[in-house]
């Protein structure tokens, strides 16, 4: 009967790695493939020149097209033309990234410590910018600036628990479609969040 047991209990632990190391290789396929993405993204980013946290006119053609025709002037864009491309070229490589990760983004939900630890120890380059400590050896070892870097911590896991139900939602919610533009958008966000993390951090240290 022990045997049984026992022989049970290897039998779970050993799907349960098999699926994690199944997992894990689908998020390198996904990392692997937001490269090019999130350099376009940076760059959109960058043109875009808006610090706005509500970006809804990005979320069609058209109302980008409307925006662009009051705002263009307050862009880094050479015109509206510039603009429309790079969106249409960011829209059309997220939707590509789907159809080739379905597998991915169908296992986010059932996955998402497997996902935030994944965040954590192989961060998406471009993106993730953990948390760090660039000041003088005196004041990184103070208590003051050791509570800072656990809050930027804690800001950086929020932000990745974030973009993974984001992620997860747009599946659920849309399919292929939905996770699309789940990623398009939950992309920037998470880029923006963790942003915030080292700012605040680098605030949080100077003030120790």
């Amino acid at each position: 009967m022990k045997k049984l047991v026992f022989g049970l209990i290897a039998t779970v632990l050993f799907a349960f790695n098999g699926n994690a190391q199944e997992f894990k290789k689908l998020y390198e396929n996904y990392k692997n493939a937001t490269v090019p993405f999130y350099k376009n993204l940076n760059e959109f980013e960058k043109n875009l020149n808006t610090e706005f946290d509500n970006v809804t006119f990005l979320e069609s053609e058209e109302s980008f097209k409307k925006w662009l025709s009051e705002n263009v002037s307050k862009t880094n864009f050479k015109n509206e033309q510039q603009a429309l491309t790079e969106y249409k070229n960011l829209m059309s490589m997220s939707s590509e990234i789907v159809n080739n990760n379905i597998d991915f983004f169908k296992q986010i939900g059932e996955n998402k410590k497997e996902f935030l630890g994944l965040l954590q120890t192989n961060p998406i380059d471009g993106v993730q910018n953990p948390p760090k400590d660039n000041t003088q050896e005196p004041v990184t070892n103070s208590p003051c600036t050791f509570g800072c870097i656990n809050d930027a911590v804690d800001c950086s896991r929020d932000a990745d628990a974030t973009y993974a139900e984001t992620l997860a939602a747009g599946w659920f919610t849309g399919g292929p479609l939905g996770a699309a533009v789940a990623m398009y958008f939950g992309s920037r966000a998470h880029k923006r969040a963790l942003k915030l993390c080292v700012n605040t951090l680098n605030s949080c240290v100077a003030g120790c």
